[in-house]
């Protein structure tokens, strides 16, 4: 019986780990050009390639309780698989756009999966492992599974970047195509044996998903751990998480074609793999989670913060090297915080409302995002990248000092 449960504890894992590769390596397909893509395929400046990320965040924001109780009161396989169809969908939407509306339209799409997806794989992950006695550690498998990500994501990029030198929307085709067979492969494989369907009306349901967001939010509130991965998410958002955006106009000026791009990206998902692998030592060293993000988030600032500056004061020549080192310095501490911020929420979340409550954190980064794509796009367009990223950094330093000597006392309390 127990090599049974270890036989089917593995195909839940590699099932995961398979799904998220396949929809990294889609998504990745057409993201190392995608900034480029907006500017070259419609015309938009850096306030306006905002609104399509605004759109997106902001539908991400509206939809990610409801889709989180969803998951919660259906199933997490429903939303996972309706997640990876639409995500063929948006791509296929993309590659026929060439106005700021149907790219609003195609953003919107693509901001449906990622709400219907937020919360819910991981609860399908954590609660299948669970189901069928697993003991082991959760940061092993999240840690394995932002390796693949970002290994499958450096495969795409490439491959997406020498694409798009010949046509630039062959990779969201190609990506189009690869999210109806992970869709498929989710829809016939992924298992939810545990979870009881009940009999639905409208009424019932609503009344279900009242009860479920009441508890949900009742327990964010009061829960200290929670808040503060609330708190950590939404400054980040706000400060540097446009210039994950902003980063392929940012370099583009100082390559020759768009397939440099895709390489850029590979140094980036190499960093950030590295990051991420790294991320159980750096906890042990530290003996203590809030402590270990603090510090990368700190981290995170420098890097960002290091960049601009090396751009504004330093010539080409010199402030390619030291702009490049320093963003991937920033995506390495971002590879490492990713795992460590899961599984530390996890472990202070109960099982019943686990989707909505990775929702609550998926949320504070929609609010944080959408504010500042609007003040960010505009700085950008107004001022440039690199001021922007100067002022972006320095923020996040400065939040991150707070949050630190607010847990020092604390701890001393």
């Amino acid at each position: 019986m127990k090599e049974l449960k270890n036989a089917v504890v593995k195909k839940i894992i590699r099932l995961y780990l398979f799904l998220a590769g396949g929809e990294a390596l889609a998504t990745s397909l057409a993201s190392a050009i995608f900034v480029i893509f907006l500017i070259e395929r419609g015309g938009l400046d850096l306030f306006e390639v905002s609104i399509v990320f605004l759109a997106s965040a902001g539908t991400v924001f509206v939809l990610e309780i409801p889709t989180g109780v969803i998951a919660d009161v259906f199933g997490r396989k429903s939303s996972c698989v309706c997640s990876y169809f639409l995500t063929s969908l948006g791509l296929f939407v993309f590659a026929i756009s060439d106005s700021l509306f149907a790219f609003v339209i195609a953003a919107i799409i693509l901001a449906t999966r990622s709400a219907l997806i937020s919360g819910a794989s991981e609860a399908w992950l954590v609660d299948s492992l669970k189901h069928n006695s697993y003991s082991g550690n959760l940061i092993s498998i999240l840690t394995k599974e932002n390796q693949v990500i970002y290994s499958a994501g450096i495969v795409g990029a490439l491959a997406g970047a020498f694409l798009a030198d010949k046509d630039i929307t062959i990779p969201f085709v190609i990506g189009g195509f690869v999210m109806l067979l992970v869709g498929t492969v989710a829809a016939i494989l992924m298992k939810e044996e545990y979870f009881v369907r009940e009999k639905f009306s409208f009424r019932t349901g609503i009344q279900s998903m009242k009860e479920t967001v009441k508890i949900s939010v009742a327990y964010g509130r009061n829960n200290k751990t929670v808040r503060f991965i609330l708190l950590m998410g939404l400054a980040q958002s706000i400060t540097v998480k446009i210039s994950i955006i902003q980063y392929q106009p940012f370099f583009f000026r100082f390559f020759p074609n768009k397939a440099s791009l895709g390489f850029l990206l590979m140094a980036i998902g190499i960093a950030t793999i590295a990051g991420a692998t790294l991320s159980s030592w750096f906890l042990s060293k530290l003996q203590n989670p809030r402590k270990a993000l603090v510090t990368l988030q700190i981290a995170i600032g420098l890097g960002v913060l290091i960049a601009g500056v090396s751009a504004v004061l330093l010539p080409p020549l010199i402030a390619l090297p030291i702009a490049l080192s320093a963003f991937l310095f920033f995506n390495s501490a971002g590879g490492a915080f990713a795992p460590i911020n899961g599984e530390y929420l996890n472990e202070n979340i109960p099982s019943k409302e686990r989707a909505t409550l990775i929702s609550f954190k998926s949320m504070a980064y929609g609010i944080g995002s959408a504010t500042g794509l609007i003040f960010g796009g505009y700085i950008a367009e107004m001022f440039s990248i690199s001021i922007l990223w100067m002022l972006a950094g320095g923020l996040l330093v400065i939040f991150s000092l707070i949050m630190r000597n607010n847990s020092k006392r604390t701890e001393v309390t």
